[in-house]
C-alpha cells in the first residue's frame, strides 16, 4: 500500500514540476496569437448591441488595421449594392452582378495598408426587385436609424478621428450615403459615390439639391467604363449641383474594369481624393 501511494506522490510531482512549462507554453502561443493578429489586422461582428428605433437588432462588422492601438483613426464606411441569388437567372444583363461585397472591394486591404478603421453595416430587409426578384439592399426610411446608431456607436467606442469619417457605397449603396450625409452635413467628412448619385431613395428619378449649402462635406463621385447610361447621366447631374452649391467635389469618368462594380484599381486614388475632398476647418 505504502509502495502505491508512494507512486501516487511521485507521479504528482511529476505533474506538478511540468506546470510552470505549460503555463509557460499557453503563454508564448497566446502571444502569438496576438502578435499575428497585430501585424495582419482583425475583424470584430458587431462588438456593440443596437437596436434601432423599430426594435431591431442591427448587425455590422469593424475591421482593425495592423497594430491599431489607442491612437486615434480615421473610420471609412462601406455601402453595397442591391443584390439577389435571382439575378442571374431571371436578369441576363445582371448574370455577373455581386453587388460588390466588401470582399471585393479590396477597401480591407486598402485599410491595412493605409491604416483606417473600417465600418461595414449589414442590410437588414429583402423586398422585391427587378423582375420580381427577392433582393437585399438597403430601405432607406427603415435603415437610417439604424445605421446611425451604428456608425455613432462605434465613433465612440473605438479611437475614431470624428473629423474623418467617410461615407463610401456603390449603386445603391451610394444613394445611401448621400441621404445620410445630407441628413447630418455636419458630421461627415467626405462622401464617395461609386455609380450612382443623390437621387430619391429607390435609386431613380429627378437628381436631388444638396440639403444645405456648401462647402460642406466632399463628395467624389465615379463610375465605370461602359456603366448603365442613366447612371452616368445621374453622377454627372449630381456632381454639377453639388459644385454649384459650393461643395468640393470631383468626378472619376469611365474607372477600370468595364461593368458595373467596384474600381478595386482605383482604390489608392480614391483614397487621396477623400483626403483632398474633407472638410475643412471654417466650412460651414
Amino acid at each position: 500500500m505504502s509502495e502505491i501511494f508512494g507512486k501516487n506522490v511521485t507521479g504528482k510531482c511529476a505533474v506538478l514540476r511540468l506546470v510552470p512549462t505549460i503555463l509557460l507554453f499557453i503563454i508564448a502561443a497566446l502571444f502569438f496569437c496576438r502578435c499575428t493578429r497585430e501585424a495582419k489586422g482583425h475583424v470584430q461582428q458587431t462588438p456593440f448591441e443596437i437596436v434601432d428605433r423599430l426594435g431591431n437588432k442591427r448587425n455590422y462588422r469593424v475591421f482593425f488595421p495592423p497594430r491599431a492601438g489607442d491612437k486615434p483613426l480615421p473610420l471609412i464606411v462601406y455601402f453595397h449594392g442591391v443584390w439577389s441569388e435571382e439575378f442571374s437567372q431571371k436578369v441576363p444583363a445582371l448574370k455577373n452582378y455581386t453587388a460588390s461585397p466588401i470582399e471585393e472591394t479590396g477597401l480591407i486591404e486598402l485599410s491595412r495598408r493605409k491604416g483606417f478603421l473600417l465600418l461595414v453595416p449589414e442590410a437588414l430587409y429583402e423586398f422585391k426587385s427587378l423582375r420580381n426578384c427577392t433582393a437585399k439592399g438597403w430601405k432607406m426610411d427603415e435603415e437610417i436609424d439604424g445605421i446611425e446608431k451604428i456608425i455613432d456607436k462605434v465613433a465612440v467606442e473605438y479611437p475614431v478621428l470624428k473629423e474623418k469619417i467617410y461615407l463610401t457605397g456603390i449603386s445603391a449603396g451610394a444613394v445611401l450615403c448621400h441621404h445620410l450625409a445630407n441628413k447630418r452635413p455636419y458630421y461627415y467628412a467626405a462622401v464617395l459615390s461609386h455609380s450612382q448619385a443623390f437621387t430619391n431613395k429607390e435609386g431613380k428619378g429627378k437628381v436631388r439639391k444638396p440639403a444645405v449649402k456648401g462647402p460642406q462635406f466632399g463628395v467624389l463621385f465615379a463610375y465605370n467604363e461602359g456603366d448603365y447610361p442613366d447612371l452616368i447621366k445621374y453622377c454627372g447631374e449630381s456632381f454639377q449641383l453639388y459644385k454649384e452649391a459650393g461643395y468640393r467635389t470631383e468626378l472619376l469618368k469611365n474607372v477600370p474594369p468595364r461593368g458595373h462594380t467596384w474600381s478595386v484599381q482605383s482604390n489608392d486614388r480614391f483614397w487621396s481624393l477623400l483626403q483632398k475632398l474633407s472638410r475643412k476647418p471654417g466650412d460651414h
